[in-house]
């Protein structure tokens, strides 16, 4: 006789928190030291592209080129300032982490659901990563090779940040199809 759908679900869910805990058990913690010092290195990468838009704000040429095509590098500002906000946060979440996973080894707790956090914090990314890309594309076709303000090396900085976001947006709609299927 098959077990009812309610039976089932309580199953699973007590498998997985036990699978999870046995996870946490065994966890190496050297990867939440380098997430820490990753994220050190993009504080640095952050701030540098923040420095690059702030200094086309006051280039005339890109002004110009910007009246024909906007591109909104006030919003690019606020956008990279959360980032770095972002950035900065995870290295305190990870330091939190790392003694909740050092408590998990020594209690033996179990973890709380975390499904909800993650799917609202996946729609929030997305939005502001895809409209992030945009507005960089935007800016990319401001850019006038005749001006040498624009032309500063840190742009690139931000290409490849624009272009590791649009791989993390695939990524995040991914997890976040998974998740929701779940």
């Amino acid at each position: 006789m098959p077990k009812s759908s309610s039976s089932k679900s309580k199953t699973l869910k007590k498998l997985s928190n036990k699978n999870i805990l046995k996870m946490v058990k065994n966890l190496d913690m050297s990867s939440l030291y380098t997430i820490i010092v990753i994220n050190i290195i993009m504080i640095a990468y952050i701030s540098a592209i923040i420095h690059y838009i702030n200094k086309l704000q006051s280039c005339d040429c890109y002004k110009d080129k910007n009246d024909e095509n906007y591109s909104n590098l006030t919003y690019m500002i606020i956008i990279e300032a959360i980032i770095l906000t972002i950035y900065i946060i995870t290295i305190i979440t990870t330091i939190i982490s790392i003694f909740a996973i050092e408590n998990i080894k020594q209690s033996g707790s179990g973890k709380e659901n975390m499904t909800n956090y993650l799917i609202i914090t996946l729609i929030i990314n997305l939005l502001i990563t895809i409209y992030f890309v945009y507005n960089v594309y935007k800016l990319s076709e401001n850019i006038d090779p005749a001006c040498d303000c624009t032309k500063d090396w840190l742009r690139y900085l931000l290409y490849i940040q624009a272009f590791v976001m649009t791989i993390g947006i695939v990524g995040n709609s991914i997890v976040l199809g998974r998740t929701l299927l779940m």
